[in-house]
């Protein structure tokens, strides 16, 4: 999934994602819970390395 998309099926603008990504991830727990909905994972799950 590209990041367009995923930030359009999350509610997130799509700057956001990009920048985080360019950072290196550091969301907000909001953001990161809105990610997970988007997905229809559980925070869990979006931590879970095994769950990839």
């Amino acid at each position: 999934m590209n990041l367009c998309v995923l930030a359009k099926k999350c509610g997130i603008s799509y700057s956001t994602i990009q920048t985080t990504a360019r950072r290196g991830g550091q969301l907000s727990v909001e953001t990161i819970e809105r990610i997970c909905q988007g997905l229809g994972i559980t925070l869990k799950d979006f931590f879970d390395s095994s769950y990839l």
